[in-house]
Formats: structure tokens, sequence, C-alpha cells
């Protein structure tokens, strides 16, 4: 890892780019192309067997708790927050001493500062830690009055108001919390942290090394621990008082006495670990990794499975056909955690992929495939409307994995593109209209591609090992956009031909909701070799380098295996679609596969919608046994 690092740091040096280590996360920057970045992380993968690295590209990326933007070719930066992390923080009813409250407050305070460049940042990341510590009982005047403390130790000694919204201010004290050495500060906590142990080492240390009353005179200091309780917040100065009448007069009085506490378990902690081992699905799961071990298979169960996130199924006015027992979160999600499970119990090698994550089931999702010794990669990209909707990946924890990628689609197509100097009138001289008339049209039809640029939709591929056969798997969600058809054209063709690069040339299957049907262009344009009846559009704001790769095409599992797509893999009535009924999920592949079988599928639907009794979600789940060559 060293050799190859220090070769990547001087390529870096000499085109001027910024890298950035902590422990095993690695940072950098660079102007080259995402297919030479690429090739070059794979280089490292296959420099030595035990270099792994997993990769996340983009013009904005999270590293740490630290997101990094790049705005015209200036970083900026701001406070990361994890799309599963909750907004709780030691509680302020809770029994600990009181610095314990004023730090953490501080800690937040500084890290908003530092972490931000621009005070609107600032503003609002205050605004996020606000509402946290209200939420978890911090009155309003406690932060406040941290906000106030910081900015008077910094800016003015009269500094009353807690806010700042100054950009000098802030640029001032921003450079002066970046510039101030740590070292006191770590001393401080080192300090502390030798008053802080915890009984059972206090014990521990009594019986190793035993002190004599001599000692304790000669060392000047004698440090005596106690629990923290607030009912006994006085019971140091009573110590104190006691020390002072015995030992009036002597020499032992001028040893220093400090009383320490050390605080009480998490119980919350301990609850979780001793629930977890005895999650009933736990056993057979290390059961099933023994037996891919044993036998070898040389084939690969691919599933895909779109679950409906909760904030769109809990609510009956949309799913007016269903009942209501049906679309509850809890039912929805034991008939998914069935699902899965049985895919992982009764095949080999299987990789699950989904569609509509979301914020509410990630942590029960990441609870159950570590349950099942299963890892989940995913990334949630979606907003609080529709709680933060995205995809992922999962995989057997005994799979090897050897590289991941997630990829912004928006980002990328940002990466192909420049604005014109000049906008350019894509309509042509045939066109018989007025000057106005034309401009008027202009302004109503929006540009395709700035559409396609703002969507969030993010492919995720994986390369794996299996039996020392590679295969990249990818799973991507289409945008919904039936009415701008040139916008999931422009989608799924950059989806595919990503494929295509990310895979070398190498087997690769990709799967997910399209949200297309079988007799749509977007199908044909993705498994037609050379289909020329729809061509990608022009775009009158930008110069697009981008040219959709007619040759390079994609078969289809079910196709392959039974001659006809799935009748349907969506049925749902809802007051924008009644009675929609159509398929939109798919297994698509390239290479030198063989499908041994697919999940059946019924041919018709029994009820009047989805999800029911036996289906959770508006869509199928989908699944193939593929071989591998």
């Amino acid at each position: 890892m060293w050799k190859w690092e220090k070769q990547l740091i001087h390529r870096l040096e000499i085109s001027h780019e910024i890298y950035g280590r902590y422990v095993d996360d690695i940072f950098f920057t660079s102007n080259d192309s995402i297919e030479s970045i690429d090739q070059m992380l794979d280089q490292a993968n296959n420099f030595h067997p035990n270099i792994k690295l997993v990769r996340q590209i983009g013009r904005s990326i999270p590293f740490l708790d630290v997101f990094i933007e790049n705005s015209n070719g200036t970083l900026k930066t701001s406070v990361y927050h994890k799309e599963a992390a909750e907004p709780y923080v030691v509680p302020f009813g809770s029994d600990h001493p009181s610095y314990v409250f004023r730090n953490t407050v501080d800690t937040a305070i500084t890290r908003a500062i530092r972490y931000s460049t621009t005070v609107a940042q600032f503003e609002k990341e205050i605004r996020q830690m606000k509402l946290m510590f209200l939420y978890n009982g911090y009155p309003s005047k406690h932060i406040d009055w941290r906000l106030t403390a910081l900015f008077s130790k910094y800016l003015s000694k009269h500094f009353l108001l807690p806010m700042l919204n100054n950009s000098d201010y802030f640029g001032y004290l921003r450079h002066q919390l970046l510039t101030t050495s740590t070292d006191t500060t770590n001393d401080i906590k080192m300090k502390r942290s030798t008053t802080h142990k915890t009984h059972e080492k206090n014990m521990q240390n009594q019986v190793i090394q035993p002190i004599d009353t001599d000692e304790l005179t000669t060392r000047k200091r004698l440090i005596i621990h106690r629990r923290h309780e607030k009912r006994l917040a006085n019971n140091h100065r009573h110590i104190h008082e006691l020390w002072g009448r015995t030992f009036h007069q002597t020499e032992i009085m001028n040893t220093v006495l400090i009383i320490g506490t050390y605080l009480n378990h998490n119980l919350k902690c301990e609850l979780m670990a001793n629930t977890i081992k005895h999650i009933p699905f736990a056993r057979h799961a290390t059961k099933r990794t023994k037996c891919n071990m044993r036998l070898g298979s040389m084939t690969v169960r691919v599933v895909s499975y779109n679950i409906l996130v909760p904030i769109y199924a809990d609510r009956p006015e949309i799913y007016s056909k269903c009942r209501p027992e049906f679309l509850k979160t809890d039912h929805r999600w034991n008939l998914i955690r069935s699902q899965l499970e049985q895919e992982v119990h009764h095949h080999e090698n299987t990789i699950i992929c989904l569609q509509e994550l979301s914020l509410t089931l990630l942590p029960e999702l990441e609870l159950f495939f570590r349950h099942l010794d299963y890892t989940l990669f995913h990334h949630l990209y979606g907003k609080r409307h529709n709680d933060f909707m995205g995809t992922g990946i999962a995989i057997p924890a005994s799979m090897e994995l050897n590289s991941l990628s997630i990829i912004r689609i928006g980002d990328y197509i940002h990466s192909i593109s420049k604005p014109r100097e000049k906008p350019v009138n894509l309509l042509t001289s045939e066109c018989d209209l007025q000057k106005s008339d034309m401009q008027e049209l202009l302004l109503d039809t929006p540009d395709p591609w700035e559409t396609a640029m703002a969507r969030v939709n993010s492919l995720i591929c994986i390369n794996v090992t299996i039996n020392n056969k590679s295969i990249y798997i990818g799973t991507y969600h289409m945008p919904c956009l039936y009415k701008e058809l040139d916008v999931m054209l422009i989608h799924s063709s950059i989806v595919k031909d990503l494929m295509f690069d990310l895979a070398e040339g190498q087997n690769f299957i990709l799967v997910g909701d399209f949200n297309f049907d079988p007799l749509d262009i977007c199908y044909k344009a993705l498994t037609e070799k050379n289909y020329d009846d729809y061509r990608l559009p022009e775009s009158s704001i930008y110069e697009i380098s981008y040219r959709r790769n007619a040759e390079q095409v994609l078969k289809s599992a079910y196709r392959e295996k039974n001659g006809v797509e799935p009748t349907y893999t969506d049925f749902a009535h809802t007051p924008s679609c009644p009675d929609y009924c159509a398929t939109l999920d798919y297994i698509f592949f390239n290479g030198h596969l063989t499908i041994e079988n697919v999940l059946e599928l019924p041919d018709y639907p029994s009820t009047e919608s989805y999800p029911d009794e036996t289906h959770p979600s508006d869509h199928m789940m989908i699944a193939a046994t593929i071989r591998l060559p």
C-alpha cells in the first residue's frame, strides 16, 4: 500500500492536486476522466491482494464527517450527516456532570464553524444543531449561552447575541479556529480522562498495584472516584470537608485531593448487544455461509426488488383500493423480510438489489442483513418529501468485494457538458412561427439535458469475485418521468454505457426499476443493436460530449429464459394511474452468462391493487439464477 500510495501522491503533486488520508479513508482531487481514475484504482486493486479500494466519484462526496463539493473549481465544505444518523446526543436530563452537556454543545458549534465554508452553510448547520439539542431536552438558553461564549471569546468580549450573520466576522472566526492548536485541548482531555476511570478498572489497579500510605504523601496528589448522580452532587464538598477535619495539621494535608467521577454504563447499548445474540435467523446465516464455501457453486442468484417507501405506502388516499392494514409499515416489512430470507436460504451466492430504500426502513434492513452475515451498500439520494429514497446492494460477507462505484447520473452529465456561449435555437427554418411565438415556445419547453442533470438518481455498481470468477453487478432506479421521454432515454443510455465502461469487457448484470415497458423506445434502445428510430435530443443550453453507443446492447434474463418479459411487475390503483399494470423491472446482463432459471411470476393479479395481504409493495420481486462461464 505504501508503494502504491507514494506513486499516487507523486502523480498528484505534479498536477497540483489535493490528497488526504485518515486510517483507511482516502480523499484526492483529480481533473482526469472517470475512466482514467477507474483504471488507476483498478490497477491499485491488482497491485497487491491486500489492497481493496472501493470508490465514490463525483462533484460532491462525503469524506469522514465532511461534505466536499466542487463548485466551479472551488472546493466548498460543510458538515456531513449520514442518511441513517438519528438526531440523538446525550440527553440534557440524563445523569451526567454539567461539563458533559457544555462540551457536547461546544463541539457541535466548533465543528460547524470549521467545516462550513460560507456563513450560509454555518447558519444552516446551526439551525439543524439547535433542533437536535432541543429535541434532546437542552434549554434554548443553554445553547445560546454556549454560542455567545464562543463568539465573545474570539470576536469581542461584548458580543451579546447568539447569532452570526456577517460574513467578515465568520471568516475571521473560522480562521481563528482553524489555526488554533488543539494541543492544549488534548492535554486537558487527557488529564480529565484520568479522573473518569471505570469502576472495574479501578478495582483491577488496586489488586495489581497496591499503594501504601507513604507513597500517597510523596505523590502530592490523591484521586478518589465516585459514581456520578445528581442527588450526590454536593458530596465532593462534603468529602473535602471530611478530609480537612481528619488530617488537619498533618503532612497529608500537603497532598492534593481530587474527586473524580466515572459515568454510568450505557444501558441501551448493553440491552441491544444482548438482544442481537438471540435473533432466531442469525444461526441460519452462519450455516448458509459454510454451505457456500463447501459447495463452491458457479452460479449467482440476483434479486431485484422495489420495496416501496413507507411515506408513500402508508397513505390510504393514494392506494384507495388497498386495505389499510396492508399498507402499514410493520406488515409490509415482515413480508419483505420473509421473501428476502427465502431467496438467501434457498439459493447460493444470492445478491440482493433494492430500490426505494428509505430512511425509515434502513436501520431495519441493516440489522436484518447483518444477522444474515451480509453487507449492505446503499446510497440515499432523495429528499425529505420521499424519505430520502435511494438504492442498495447486499452481498454475503464471505463474497470477495473488489470495487464499489456510486455514480450520480446528474453529476456525470454535468461532467460531460459545458454551457454554450450563446443559446442555440433548435427550431428549423421550416417552422413558420413568429419570433414572439418562437420565444414563448422555447421558454415553455425545458431543456431535456438540464432536466436530466437535475435528477439525483444514482447507479451503484460493485465488482465481486465468486469462485475466482469476476462479475459486475449494478442497480438503478430510473426517474419516473413518463411525460419526458427524452430525459428517461438520456438516463437509460448513460447508465447502460457506464456499466460497459466500468466492466471493461467483463461480464456484468444490471437490474432495477427502469420505469419503462418492453414496448417503449427506451427498452428497444437498450436491447436492440443499432436502434435508430430515436436519437438523443440536442441541448440548446449545453454542449454535450456524450454520444450513445448503439452497438452496445443488453439482454434480458426473463426474455432469454421464457422468450418474453413478464406480463407485469408493477400493479397499483392510484388517483394518477388507475388500475396501472405494467412490466417495469428488469434483470439485464451482458457477456457469456447462462440463465438457469428465473423467479416465476403470476400472469395476472388476483386483487384490486397492490400492496395486499401477500404483496408488500406495488412492485413484485424478480430474480434469476445465472451460471458463470
